[in-house]
């Protein structure tokens, strides 16, 4: 899915550095199609693990799930639901809190705008 893909890239290469300058040993994991492990080649602290059978350990293992949700869909993210239902706190854009009424609680952070297209 091309919005994937755009968001991922946005991820790797404008969210993960910043956020290895503050927090060294900070890592993403991508989690799904198999596309996700060439993205991550040559990128420092981004591993990812193709589809999996099941997402429990993954999802044990987050201490925060990404949303970045740049285009939107037809409906509320079915990622910003899985954090939620996980009690993971989550990050994501307007669009990915669209339909969801928790923006004010503390497991829900927003972006304050889009990232750039």
């Amino acid at each position: 899915h091309f919005g994937n893909q755009r968001a991922v890239r946005w991820l790797i290469n404008e969210v993960v550095p910043r956020l290895r300058a503050v927090i060294p040993s900070a890592e993403l994991h991508l989690v799904g199609a198999s596309i996700w492990e060439d993205f991550a080649k040559g990128h420092e602290g981004v591993k990812a693990f193709g589809t999996v059978s099941d997402l429990s350990p993954h999802l044990d293992a987050a201490r925060v799930m990404l949303v970045p949700n740049l285009v939107g869909g037809s409906g509320i993210s079915t990622k910003t639901l899985l954090a939620l239902e996980n009690g993971i706190p989550f990050v994501t854009t307007q669009k990915g809190i669209t339909g969801v009424e928790a923006t004010s609680t503390p497991e829900a952070f927003r972006l304050p705008g889009e990232p750039p297209p």
